[in-house]
Parts: structure tokens; sequence; C-alpha cells
């Protein structure tokens, strides 16, 4: 009867053995399938959109999802939801330093400082509260005050490799480029995977034509930031500013699988294909520039070139009139070179080397706006 009883047991309890191990597969199925952030954020949004709908007078629920709608790059919408958070709640200083940081985002620097300065009055003392005063302060060009605001940021966070990256760009704009250098160098010694101080750095040494120095510091940054597309295309203006060529077009090509918008590199490399004369490929690379930068003079006057260099004399016209339209550079070449295109018996001489595009680093927080693209600063730099 035991036997009976023993083996009656160990089936049972193979058969919730088996049950359990069939609800842990099941779970496991489930567990492996992959949710995005994406698709985090989205729920999270609708969450917030229902609370909303059952208690529209609470700030919190607008400030959360504002957060939400920064997460997925809807600036206007984060902007809205700030300033309705600020009209319910306007003693809550959370919500007036984040409405001065989508401000900041959105380029209205002048709000931004007045929400910034609200926060402070309600009595924050935050180390991104200063850190984003004095990133304000530095585009409006108030340099004393920018680092008395990012000085005071470094007391409340000594270790912040924000603080340090901002004095440097501080001290670049205002022409010490001995401080920037040794500002940006102590922000990389509180994050050495700070990519933008790595980029900032190499930019000054480009500037000073110490291009091995430069190289230093952007193999370094590529070491601990492989995925950061402006340390190879700066990595590509230094080799080319020293005749490696090669090299050069290698790293803006990893720039670019990096990020393909990257506008500058496609302008570069553009440049080496024109002054090879290899106009079909200078063709299509300035054509990707004029897309991404439909204000771009000099690349439509390149383009230009190149297709009147293949022929296409009609979309060459299209392109010097473009240069005309925009007033910027190259105004009087574009203009000869229609007059050129309209003679019935023309023949395009062989243009002289295009300018490089300067150096560059990622869209920096101090520039409220896209850089434009100049030419590389060198001794006798030669126009088309």
């Amino acid at each position: 009867m035991k036997g009976g009883l023993h083996h009656v047991w160990i089936c049972l309890l193979t058969g919730l053995l088996l049950a359990c191990q069939g609800r842990t597969d099941q779970a496991e199925r489930i567990r492996d399938v992959p949710v995005t952030d994406e698709e985090k954020v989205a729920a999270r949004l609708r969450a917030m959109n229902d609370a909303i709908a059952r208690n529209p007078d609470e700030a919190e629920y607008y400030f959360r999802r504002a957060d939400l709608y920064r997460q997925k790059g809807q600036d206007d919408q984060a902007l809205t939801d700030l300033q309705s958070a600020v009209r319910l709640d306007s003693n809550e200083a959370r919500y007036h330093l984040a409405l001065a940081q989508q401000y900041r985002t959105q380029a209205d620097i002048r709000k931004g400082m007045r929400a910034a300065r609200k926060a402070e009055s309600l009595g924050m003392e935050a180390p991104e509260l200063y850190f984003t005063l004095g990133e304000m302060y530095l585009i409006v060009r108030e340099y004393q005050q920018a680092l008395d605001a990012l000085n005071q940021g470094l007391r409340l966070s000594p270790f912040s490799p924000q603080g340090y990256y901002y004095k440097g760009l501080v001290y670049a704009e205002s022409g010490d480029t001995a401080l920037a250098i040794s500002s940006l160098q102590t922000a990389l010694e509180q994050d050495v995977a700070y990519a933008e101080a790595y980029n900032s750095i190499s930019k000054l040494l480009l500037a000073r034509e110490q291009y091995r120095d430069a190289l230093l510091y952007l193999n370094a940054g590529t070491r601990f930031t492989p995925d950061d597309p402006f340390l190879y295309y700066n990595k590509g203006v230094a080799y080319k500013a020293t005749d490696q060529l090669d090299s050069a077009r290698q790293n803006y090509e990893r720039a670019l699988s990096i990020d393909s918008t990257l506008h500058l590199a496609w302008y570069n490399l553009g440049a080496m294909d024109l002054n090879d004369r290899n106009y079909a490929e200078a063709a299509s690379k300035f054509e990707k520039v004029v897309n991404l930068q439909p204000e771009e003079a000099r690349a439509h006057y390149f383009l230009a070139l190149a297709l009147r260099r293949l022929g296409r004399k009609e979309q060459a016209a299209t392109h010097f009139s473009q240069v005309l339209a925009l007033q910027k550079e190259y105004v009087p070449e574009a203009t000869q070179a229609l007059k050129w295109l309209r003679q019935p018996a023309y023949t395009p001489s062989q243009p002289k080397p295009a300018p490089e595009a300067i150096s560059t680093t990622k869209p920096e927080p101090a520039k409220p706006t896209t850089p434009k693209l100049a030419p590389v600063a060198e001794k006798n730099p030669s126009e088309l």
C-alpha cells in the first residue's frame, strides 16, 4: 500500500513539475518578447493622457507628460505642457527649471533665462539649474555671468563634467585657449567618455594647426565613445590638413556610417572628389548636402560646377541661380558662370580646388543654431 501511495505521489509531483515547467516556459517566452523604449514611452504617454483626462487640474501630470513628449522629440507639445504645469502651480521650482531647459532647447534663450531665475527665486539650489543658466549666459555672450553661474553649480557638484565643459566653452569664446583646454581636460578627468569635450579640444587644436595633438585627443575619444560621428569627422579634418587623404576619406565615411545626415562630411568628401576631377561622385555628394541644407550656397555652387563638367548645363544653371537667390558666398562667380553657360560654344575650364568645410564638434549646446559652413583656415585659401 505504501509503495502504491509512493508511486501516486511521484506521479502527482511529476505532473506538478511539468505543469510548472510549462508555465515557466510560457512566461519565459513572454519575457523574451522585446519591448522597445519607444513602446514604453508610448504606453506611459497613454497613461498620462488618461490621468489628465480624469484630473485636468493636476500640474504634476502635465510636468510628467512633458518629459515623455521631450523623449519623443515633440518639443512644442512639451513646451505647452510645461507652461500648463507652471500656470497650475507657479510655486514649484522644478516646473520652472524644466520650462527653462525646454526654452533653451527651442532656442528661446531670454524666456529660458527668466524661467531659470524664477526657479532660483523660489529657493532652488541645484547644479543643473546653474549649469543651465551658465549655458544660456554663454549663448548671449555674458561671459562673467556665465562663469559665476557655472562656478556656483560646481560648488554644489564639484565633480560634474558638464560644469567644466561649459567653462571651457566660455574661455574658448572669450579667447583664452589655454584655460579653455584646461577646463575641457578637467571635464574629461571627471568623465573619460565625454565626447563633446574631446571634440571641443580638438577644434581648438585644429584652429592652431596642432594636428598631431588634435589626433591624440580624437583617437582617445573614439576609444571611449566609438559611436560619436563628430569624432571621426574631426579626425578626417585633421588627416586632410596633413595630406593623409585616404585616412581623411575613411574617417568621413565612418562618420556618415553613424550619422548619414552629417552634411559637413558629405561636403568635404564632395570637395575631395571635385579636386580629384571625379565629377559624378562630387555631384552626388554635393546633392546630398543641398538636400540636407538647402540654404548652403557653397554646396549649390560646387554642385553646379560638377554638373557643368558633366555636361548637365540646365541643372548646373539651376544651382548657380540658387546661389544668386541665397545672396551669400560665390555670388560674383555664379553670375559669371551663368553668363558663360548661355554662350552657345562655351567649354568649361578646369576648376581650382574646392575649399574644405570647417572642423566642428557635435552641435554644441552653447550655440542655439546650426553653424554655417566656412572654409578651413588656410594661409592662401584657393577659390573656384
